[in-house]
C-alpha cells in the first residue's frame, strides 16, 4: 500500500480559509495577519513575532491544546484558532491556555505584576449555544477583574463581510464572485491556488483523516492511555465485541487509503497485525 492517501482531485469539494491547512499557510504571511486581525477584532499590530504554537510541550499534563497562531508583543501574547467543530470544551480550553501561558511568561522570581496580557482570538465557525443571544464577554460593567486576559470571538455563522465568506465559500464560481478589497484579492488567489495543487489537496486530505481520528476518541490518546482512547470511538461491549469494532475501525481507515503506519500509531495494532486484518477481509 503507498504511504501517501489518495485522493480524487476531480472532486467537488472545494477548500476555504475555515480549513486548518489552508488558513494557516494564508496568514502565516504577517501583513495578511494583521489585516485579518484588524478587521475581525480590530486588534492593531505593528510589530510582533510568530511563536511555537504548541503551548505545553513538555509538560506533565495530558493535554497540550494546539492553536494555529502564536504571535507575541512587547506586553501581549495572542493565541489565534479556527475552531470548526464543536468539542464542548471552548471554556475549557481556554483557561487552559490562560493558566499556561501565565506560567510561561513569568521567569524565576519575577514579580506577578510582569505577567503579559493574554488575549484569546476564536474564528467561531459553530453554534456555541441554541440560543443565539449571547454574549462572551460582558460590556456593561464599570471594572473586570483583569485587564491581563481577554476573550474575542468572531462568530462566522452571524457574519456577512468578506473575510467571512471567504470563510464559507463552496465553490470557485463563488469565489470568484465576490468583490474584494486589495488584501483580501491576495487571500483569494492563495485561495485558489491551493486548490489547484495536488499536494496541497493530499496534505489537506491526509489532515482531514486525522480530525476524524480525533473525533472517534483514538488520535488523541496518549501511549499508555491508548486502549482508552479507542474505547472512546468502538461501541461498548465486551471484549471480542470490541476487537471486531476496532478492527471495523481499521477496515475504514484502509478503505479511505490511510498508510499503514498512520494506522498503526493511533490504534496501538502493529503493521503485520493490519496486514493480516487486510487479508482477512479478501
Amino acid at each position: 500500500m503507498n504511504n501517501v492517501l489518495n485522493i480524487d482531485l476531480q472532486s467537488n469539494k472545494y477548500y476555504n480559509l475555515s480549513n486548518d491547512y489552508i488558513f494557516k499557510e494564508v496568514f502565516g504571511n504577517k501583513l495578511l495577519l494583521k489585516y485579518l486581525l484588524k478587521t475581525c477584532f480590530n486588534v492593531s499590530l505593528d510589530t510582533f513575532e510568530f511563536r511555537n504554537v504548541e503551548l505545553n510541550k513538555n509538560n506533565k499534563y495530558r493535554y497540550s491544546p494546539i492553536v494555529d497562531f502564536k504571535i507575541e508583543t512587547d506586553d501581549t501574547i495572542y493565541l489565534v484558532e479556527m475552531q470548526n467543530r464543536n468539542l464542548y470544551n471552548m471554556s475549557e480550553r481556554a483557561l487552559f491556555s490562560f493558566s499556561r501561558q501565565c506560567q510561561n511568561s513569568l521567569k524565576p522570581n519575577d514579580n506577578f505584576n510582569n505577567i503579559k496580557k493574554i488575549k484569546i482570538l476564536i474564528f467561531l465557525n459553530y453554534r456555541f449555544y441554541e440560543d443565539d443571544n449571547y454574549q462572551i464577554l460582558g460590556s456593561n460593567y464599570k471594572s473586570y477583574f483583569s485587564d491581563k486576559f481577554e476573550i474575542k470571538v468572531y462568530d462566522i455563522l452571524k457574519r456577512n463581510d468578506n473575510l467571512s465568506k471567504l470563510i464559507k465559500i463552496k465553490s470557485k464560481e463563488e469565489l470568484d464572485s465576490l468583490k474584494l478589497n486589495k488584501e483580501e484579492s491576495i487571500i483569494r488567489e492563495y485561495i485558489k491556488r491551493f486548490n489547484m495543487d495536488s499536494k496541497v489537496l493530499l496534505e489537506i486530505e491526509r489532515r482531514e483523516n486525522i480530525m476524524y481520528l480525533e473525533e472517534i476518541g483514538l488520535y488523541n490518546a496518549r501511549e499508555e492511555g491508548r486502549k482508552e482512547g479507542i474505547e472512546q470511538g468502538i461501541e461498548q461491549g465486551n471484549i471480542s465485541g470490541k476487537k471486531e469494532a476496532t478492527r471495523e475501525i481499521i477496515l475504514n481507515l484502509l478503505k479511505h487509503n490511510m498508510s499503514l503506519e498512520d494506522i498503526s500509531k493511533v490504534t496501538n495494532y502493529s503493521i503485520e497485525e493490519i496486514k493480516q486484518i487486510e487479508k482477512d477481509r479478501k
